[in-house]
């Protein structure tokens, strides 16, 4: 590169320990020498030397790209309902068994208000709130309500999704949820409690994953799922509290909440399915899917 560029000083960081160490310098020397000439002039003079080397493009040079547009990486996504469309990079990658593609478009200003969040007032006027009942988001996925009180000013939510005679359960709430909403929620839909299948935790904190131990006798051959990251938070609120609270102190003081806290989490799971791993501590016939 020092000698594609004329610059023999290069020589100086000759090894990738020297490279590392100094790479701050190294990055202020190449860009002084970069900004005395265009992209095509240092482009050419890399090249010649067989130096790895591709232009940062604009947005528009990355649209007009010979090379992206002979890999079909743009897609046309339409605008609302579909009068009118963009054209902007889709996946980088190519799968001939499973292509990537577009499942929909920009949707217009408050187009799915009323799916993510309810819609405001029920047939009768009056405002709709967390505890209505479940609602369809269509492709056999429900959202569910939930007593945990609001938080960031919007309703905490439990998903539900089905698979022929059994569900999954994403974010099952607190201690007190399964009979608080979710029983009557699933009910409302044709389902038991005994027939959930998965309740996943998408992290370990008490609102998401508190309500996991509360499925022990309404659904015991369900696996409990969570990322390996967040295990023992799911599995021990005292290992929770440690990880969280201990571990960080002055960020969040709630230590005179931890009787109150701890009560969100409380029966806890004896059994977890972590990504590929289940382990089970009990006689649950494990159900083979």
């Amino acid at each position: 590169m020092g000698r594609a560029l004329d610059m023999p000083e290069l020589a100086e960081y000759d090894t990738n320990a020297l490279m590392l160490e100094h790479r701050a310098e190294i990055y202020e020397l190449l860009s002084s020498r970069l900004k005395t000439d265009i992209t095509a002039h240092w482009m050419d003079a890399l090249l010649a030397y067989d130096v790895w080397c591709a232009p940062v493009q604009t947005y528009d040079d990355l649209m007009t790209d010979p090379q992206a547009e002979h890999n079909k990486v743009f897609w046309d996504v339409p605008i609302g309902d579909g009068g009118a469309s963009f054209r902007t990079p889709g996946s980088p990658f190519v799968f001939s068994a499973t292509p990537a593609r577009l499942h929909r478009g920009v949707p217009d200003l408050g187009q799915h208000t009323a799916q993510v969040l309810g819609p405001d007032d029920d047939e009768a006027g009056n405002p709709v709130t967390a505890k209505a009942g479940a609602r369809d988001l269509g492709d056999g996925i429900y959202q569910l309500p939930t007593d945990y009180p609001e938080v960031c000013n919007a309703p905490l939510w439990t998903y539900m999704i089905t698979d022929g005679d059994v569900f999954g359960l994403v974010d099952p709430g607190i201690t007190s949820t399964l009979e608080a909403t979710l029983g009557a929620a699933i009910a409302e839909l044709g389902f038991t409690t005994g027939q959930a299948d998965l309740l996943l935790a998408t992290h370990g904190h008490p609102d998401h994953s508190g309500g996991q131990g509360s499925w022990e006798s309404a659904a015991p051959s369900a696996r409990i799922a969570a990322p390996l990251e967040d295990t023992p938070w799911v599995e021990s609120f005292d290992k929770q509290w440690t990880r969280f609270w201990d571990d960080y102190p002055g960020v969040m003081d709630l230590r005179d909440d931890r009787r109150s806290l701890a009560g969100l989490c409380v029966p806890e799971p004896s059994w977890t399915c972590c990504c590929a791993t289940v382990t089970r501590s009990r006689s649950a016939p494990a159900r083979s899917r």
